[in-house]
Parts: structure tokens; sequence; C-alpha cells
């Protein structure tokens, strides 16, 4: 910083900076206050920024500062690319130089949203035949006979109480 800066910036009124400062983030915000965020969840956003036909996930891109570059072809196959930074710049710390949006190793990443419930729908599936093999291993050979010795499989839930 240089000294005329610095002084300038000495001079200036401290409330007058603070309204500077405060139009600049009701800017950002659209509005009066700070948007609802739960900022306890540093990998946050609002789910209203993804464009319509798209999903967003966050990806590991870093462990221990090292990339994982199978993974990474894991990703692009799979249909992902990064977010880029362009598009919501709000993401990232004002001046950000990269161009894709990173926290803590994780990148935020996006494909079709058609690829996406494909994806989802055979996973879906293939829990269920992991779930319905299992079944038909516990019953046994002869299904459809009543036998006590061989368990009773019930597919009902309650709910249960979770300790605070």
């Amino acid at each position: 910083m240089s000294t005329l800066s610095l002084k300038q910036t000495e001079l200036e009124d401290p409330r007058a900076r603070a309204a500077k400062r405060l139009a600049e983030l009701q800017g950002n915000w659209g509005g009066d206050m700070p948007p609802d965020a739960d900022t306890s969840d540093r990998f946050y956003f609002d789910p209203a920024i993804i464009p319509d036909g798209w999903s967003y996930e966050w990806k590991t891109f870093e462990i221990f500062g090292k990339q994982d570059p199978q993974y990474q072809v894991e990703l692009s196959v799979g249909g992902w690319e990064a977010v880029p930074c362009s598009r919501h710049p709000e993401l990232m710390p004002a001046g950000w130089a990269g161009k894709t949006i990173d926290r803590q190793g994780m990148r935020l990443m996006e494909r079709p949203l058609v690829v996406t419930k494909y994806a989802q729908d055979r996973e879906r599936r293939k829990a269920q035949m992991q779930v319905s093999n299992k079944e038909q291993s516990l019953a046994g050979e002869t299904a459809g006979a009543f036998d006590p010795r061989k368990p009773v499989i019930r597919r009902d839930s309650e709910q249960i109480s979770v300790p605070k």
C-alpha cells in the first residue's frame, strides 16, 4: 500500500467507510441483510443457483494437497466437470484468481440432471438387488415353505429417538 493511499484511508471517516462497505455487501446479498445460509456447513450453497437441467455436487479434488488423476478421469467419464467460478463469483473470496470453486480439497462440479438421475436410479436398483439377494440367501432354497427355524424378514420401520 502506498503512503498516499494509507493516509487517505486513515483520513477517511470510519463511519463513511462502514457505510460504503455495507452498500457493497447489500449489493452482493441482493437485500438489506445477509441471505439465510447455514454457516456451520462450509459446503452450503443456495440450491436456487443451480441452472435448470443441471445438478451440482462437491467432488474430491485433492487429498493432503495431492490430486488423484485416476479419480479425475472417473469423474470426467461420469459427466462431471468443474463449475466455472465466473458463474458464481459470490461463492469465492473477492479477487479470487482461480477458475474453479474449491473448498477444503473439494471442487464444485456439474453435470446434466438427466445423467445424475440415471446414476441415482442405477445405484438404487443396485442396492435393492443386494437386499433382495441377501433376503433370498437368508430364506434359503425352500422359499414359500414355512420353516420355524428360518428367519422371518420384516419390511417395516419405526421411529427411534436420537440422543442429543
